[in-house]
């Protein structure tokens, strides 16, 4: 009784109704409507209380009118229900009845649990509209594959999808993996419902950005997954920098975070594992280089030191942006252009190892001299080996010291870049004079000490931006 009474209370119709026979009745499809009926049939009155929860309005029918509401075909069952006699026996009741109102006929599942409450048997349950089970089922398949917050494909469809997609698609294949960068301190700062509203709004800036894509998908906390196939680098590199625009526009002014991208491309069949591995690499990495490019580290305080040591002014800062310069006009992306950045910052860390005088005469050292100024590219690679963000950058840090000549087929091409750029700063800061003073002596290390097409890209930018001719 006391169950029933609770059933017909609730104003959303069976949600949050559990009895200790385990028949639990929950809005789980989020659907705002409810055409449910809750009975109560009481087996010696012989009479069944409904009550509509739609209208919360209830009446009672003798069991002897019901023949007239149910559809014949379902009689034979509904009798087979209403002349059950317990023995202090628990039943559970559940069938499909039609019926008939008003001339229409409407199909309901019958659920219900028997039982007797002071010695009289009762049945307790609801009916509830078929239609209304066809709508949750389309619901509970749509959250089978949706993430409930922001819409987007959910993990296990991601799963399900690049399962065949990185075997039998099209070539070349592109996964692209965002992460909201520091998701869990914006969490403990904010609240989690501060969280979740930044996941929506990335995930619409996301969805617009990449519309065009096979598949967009969050597959968990701050990280989501986008697929295509087909697209060349310069269009994903248009993508990325459009979205990072957008991005940075809609959210930098309304909580600090920060989104963090990175691809892999597969021009041939590979597996999904190590696709999405290098991609993580390349996220991890593309976090580092924002560290170092935004924060102050224990680096900032050992180039400060060399820079006075040195007495050249703030070199570093030179560097940097002669070099993103001059990786633009050599046609590098945003990506290459942070690598070659932070690479700039770094190429004088080893210096902090030096006798100041090596330092300041390294343009004129005899050859012993020469053997002991080259330790401090040792001494620069075991303090990058030290730090987290710089470790993966030992590679590219020793080819800054590489002669073009000797090495060229192994040297990267952010290498090349920042060794010119501080090649040609050298004799600036040395000596102390422009024009073709410096462009002249510098074109002819051409092929020799830095990469020819380095050397003329850097005295291009140099004579249009510094009027050195």
């Amino acid at each position: 009784m006391y169950l029933f009474e609770q059933m017909e209370m609730s104003n959303n119709g069976y949600e949050a109704v559990v009895d200790s026979s385990g028949l639990l009745f929950s809005d789980a499809a989020g659907i705002k409507e409810n055409p449910s009926y809750v009975f109560q049939a009481d087996f010696l009155a012989r009479n069944v209380r409904i009550t509509d929860m739609a209208e919360s309005k209830s009446q009672t029918i003798l069991f002897d009118d019901i023949p007239a509401l149910i559809h014949p075909d379902d009689m034979a069952s509904v009798r087979s229900v209403l002349s059950i006699r317990t023995d202090n026996e628990r039943r559970r009741i559940r069938m499909k009845v039609r019926a008939i109102k008003d001339g229409d006929t409407r199909c309901f599942d019958v659920k219900g649990v028997m039982d007797s409450y002071d010695n009289r048997i009762v049945c307790t349950g609801y009916a509830f509209d078929a239609r209304f089970s066809d709508d949750q089922k389309q619901c509970m398949v749509y959250f089978e594959n949706h993430d409930a917050l922001t819409g987007l494909a959910n993990a296990a469809a991601f799963d399900r999808f690049v399962k065949d997609f990185f075997k039998y698609g099209m070539y070349p294949q592109t996964l692209i993996v965002a992460k909201i960068d520091r998701f869990n301190e914006i969490n403990n700062a904010f609240g989690y419902s501060a969280g979740n509203m930044l996941i929506k709004n990335i995930a619409e800036v996301i969805k617009e950005c990449f519309f065009d894509a096979e598949m967009i998908a969050r597959i968990g906390g701050g990280e989501f997954c986008v697929v295509y196939a087909g697209k060349s680098q310069t269009e994903l590199d248009n993508k990325l920098k459009q979205t990072r625009m957008m991005l940075h526009g809609m959210y930098m002014n309304l909580v600090k975070a920060d989104v963090i991208f990175g691809y892999s491309t597969a021009e041939k069949a590979e597996s999904f594992c190590d696709i999405y591995r290098q991609a993580l690499g390349k996220m991890r990495r593309t976090a580092a280089i924002n560290a170092v490019l935004s924060q102050h580290t224990v680096i900032d305080s050992l180039i400060a030191i060399i820079e006075d040591k040195a007495a050249w002014g703030k070199r570093h800062v030179r560097l940097q942006s002669l070099s993103a310069q001059v990786a633009a006009v050599l046609g590098c992306g945003e990506e290459c252009i942070d690598v070659v950045k932070v690479l700039a910052k770094i190429a004088d860390i080893g210096f902090i190892g030096l006798d100041d005088s090596l330092i300041k005469n390294r343009l004129s050292l005899s050859d012993d001299e020469y053997n002991e100024f080259m330790q401090h590219v040792e001494f620069g690679r075991k303090i990058i080996a030290e730090v987290d963000d710089l470790k993966d950058m030992q590679e590219l840090y020793i080819g800054v010291f590489k002669r073009y000549d000797e090495h060229s087929d192994s040297i990267p091409l952010p290498s090349r870049i920042v060794a010119g750029v501080r090649g040609f700063d050298d004799l600036v800061t040395m000596r102390g004079c422009g024009g073709r003073e410096i462009t002249e002596p510098f074109m002819r290390t051409r092929g020799r000490e830095f990469c020819p097409d380095v050397v003329e890209a850097i005295v291009d930018v140099a004579c249009r931006h510094y009027a050195l001719r």
